[in-house]
């Protein structure tokens, strides 16, 4: 008997100190979501099979792997899809909260459980020796105490429960449940890293989230804003758009050269417009490099195009002039995105379906250490962007993106030396402007300038012919023109 009655103390002495040792809680995270199991609360394959229809029709199967099965499915109309869609979304986001509940109450279900077990081992050690006894009584005492620590976890639990705290990035979670099968399956790894990133580290949280801002936009599988056509036919739209791209040059110095490498243009742009209708057709526009002299309205021409597609297809396309610095701004690395990566987003985020796109002042072209950049963006596969951005591919090169429709032009002073890169653009000569053009922006300016106006001084149509008679070759473009037109005539009037 006094055998049995040392060890029920021994074993009521190692319980007690390791009920103590542990009996402090550990502090709550400042961020009660730090726990969140995102396995759980992005896992969408049950939601994708329940619902394949919308999926198919959405056109988001390939991009869930795991639903292989082909669907015959009967076609929901427009209605039908929206009430659908926010349908699937809301039960996204209740699996999503459903995540967030448990990890709420994840500290007061542990809590619980201590209690439990140490009112247990309590009772175990109380029906052993007697309530009686000052072990037994010891045993009881030691289990309300080290309940009591316990407790806060449960208030805490409750507390959060009741009234969800704060959640800084509930934004971006909110729209990858919602978003998960729009975007490519090869950024949903990279995604879930930088939100566990951003939950565990708050001194680099804002880095994580501007990486999520920028991602989280790439619903390339997002169905497009229908083509809107003006009562044309996409073949009227071509033949017109080609129609006015050569009346435009009809006003500059062209030849025959000129001839062929406008028509080019023309071809391109068709090409874009066939890929605006259809973006996964092969027949795909070729890179467009304008080079000439400062000045001649390169940028003004592809500004003026963009604008003739905008108003014969109608909230289509997205126009970006975009100026390069450097390697990186242009090809992008792991810390930024280049700059068709970055074009590609703003088109996504405008809900448009392409982009005109010139990257102006690219002398960087026949710079060295540019080169290998160059090659590598301007690749003759227009229908993938490879960025490291987004982290790297299995086979350890960047992560592929199916690139969106893009008619890009580059503009520069100079022809491009590397041979290899060169082939990859159809080269324009760009055509000076004719002297009745020049005349006609002088004409503009005069007309409208404030200061001319305010200094009585009136400039007929004959002198400013005179005046652009009177400029250099150096001197015949648009640039010059505007800087020195005005200055011309007032220094004019006060010499008189």
């Amino acid at each position: 008997m006094r055998s049995s009655i040392m060890k029920a103390i021994s074993l009521l002495l190692i319980l007690s100190s390791s009920l103590y040792t542990h009996a402090k809680p550990a502090p709550l995270p400042k961020d009660p979501y730090q726990s969140i199991r995102y396995a759980y609360a992005f896992n969408q394959d049950d939601l994708w099979q329940q619902y394949h229809t919308l999926m198919a029709q959405m056109g988001c199967l390939q991009n869930i792997s795991d639903l292989d099965v082909q669907y015959d499915i009967a076609l929901f109309d427009e209605h039908t899809v929206a009430q659908q869609l926010m349908v699937y979304q809301d039960a996204c986001m209740c699996k999503l909260n459903t995540a967030r509940k448990l990890t709420l109450a994840e500290p007061g279900i542990y809590a619980t459980i201590e209690i439990v077990a140490r009112i247990a081992a309590a009772a175990a050690v109380m029906q052993l020796l007697g309530t009686e006894s000052a072990g037994g009584s010891f045993a009881g005492f030691t289990a309300i105490f080290d309940s009591l620590r316990s407790l806060q976890a449960i208030i805490q639990t409750t507390c959060n429960l009741c009234s969800w705290p704060d959640n800084p990035l509930q934004q971006y979670e909110d729209c990858f449940a919602k978003n998960k099968c729009f975007i490519p399956h090869v950024l949903w790894p990279k995604i879930v890293q930088e939100l566990i990133s951003a939950r565990q580290n708050e001194f680099s949280r804002q880095m994580h989230m501007d990486f999520l801002q920028f991602v989280l936009g790439f619903t390339t599988y997002k169905p497009q804003p229908k083509l809107q056509m003006n009562a044309s036919s996409l073949d009227a739209i071509k033949d017109e758009l080609s129609a006015r791209i050569h009346t435009f040059f009809d006003h500059y110095t062209t030849n025959s050269c000129n001839a062929v490498e406008i028509q080019n243009i023309a071809l391109n742009v068709a090409k874009f417009i066939d890929q605006l209708a259809d973006s996964t057709t092969r027949c795909r526009p070729r890179y467009i490099y304008l080079h000439g002299p400062g000045g001649i309205g390169k940028t003004y021409f592809v500004q003026q195009l963009s604008q003739w597609i905008e108003e014969l297809l109608p909230e289509s396309v997205n126009f970006e002039a975009v100026v390069i610095n450097s390697g990186q701004e242009l090809e992008g690395n792991t810390e930024r995105p280049g700059a068709l990566l970055k074009v590609m987003h703003n088109q996504l985020l405008q809900n448009k379906r392409g982009s005109v796109v010139i990257l102006d002042e690219a002398t960087w072209l026949n710079d060295p250490a540019m080169r290998a950049a160059a090659k590598r963006t301007f690749n003759l596969d227009q229908s993938t962007l490879c960025t490291a951005y987004f982290g790297d591919s299995p086979d350890g090169a960047g992560v592929p993106i199916a690139l969106a429709p893009m008619l890009i032009f580059v503009a520069s002073n100079d022809e491009i030396i590397d041979t290899a890169l060169a082939s990859r653009f159809d080269s324009i000569h760009y055509p000076l402007p004719s002297k009745e053009l020049l005349v006609e922006c002088a004409v503009q300016i005069v007309q409208t300038s404030q200061a001319l106006r305010r200094s009585g001084i009136v400039v007929d149509v004959q002198t400013v012919r005179q005046w652009i008679d009177t400029l250099t070759h150096e001197q015949c473009n648009f640039r010059f023109v505007a800087s020195n037109v005005e200055a011309e005539f007032l220094v004019r009037a006060i010499s008189a």
